[in-house]
């Protein structure tokens, strides 16, 4: 049976700290080129002829929003760009069984803050690590 999260109790850490705060929104991207072609043309071929060659760098990226509910002064907010350590987000909390999805060398590459007159506050930010996430259960 499939689970559905609806962000009530999505908790996401770096390294020790939890920068979940006020979190609305995590999203996880990972990606891998396509291999390239090779070509293996031989002189009495009558057509061009390739062969898939090494399968492209894996890459994840992790989108993550949070409303700003202490002008900036949030862990996440106060956290300087290019920072680099473990993501892990737990999008059902650190249950004992629950999801754990665990990004190694992840680096914060962006953040941006709109300040809007008379609404919340959004912020958002972007991690990115060239290698791929690895999902599991909490167990401790």
């Amino acid at each position: 049976m499939a689970v559905h999260y609806d962000g009530r109790s999505l908790r996401v850490m770096f390294g020790a700290v939890d920068i979940s705060a006020y979190a609305r929104s995590c999203t996880v991207d990972e990606t891998a080129p396509e291999p390239d072609e090779l070509d293996s043309t031989h002189k009495g071929d009558t057509e061009k002829q390739t062969i898939e060659g090494l399968a492209g760098a894996q890459s994840t990226s992790v989108n993550f929003t949070m409303l700003d509910i202490y002008d900036s002064m949030t862990a996440f907010g106060s956290m300087p760009i290019n920072s680099i350590d473990t993501l892990i987000i737990y999008p059902r909390d650190s249950v004992l069984t629950y999801p754990m999805l665990t990004l190694q060398n992840a680096r914060l590459i962006s953040r941006s803050e709109p300040i809007e007159y008379n609404g919340v506050v959004e912020i958002s930010g972007v991690f990115s690590a060239r290698n791929s996430l690895t999902r599991g259960t909490y167990t401790t």
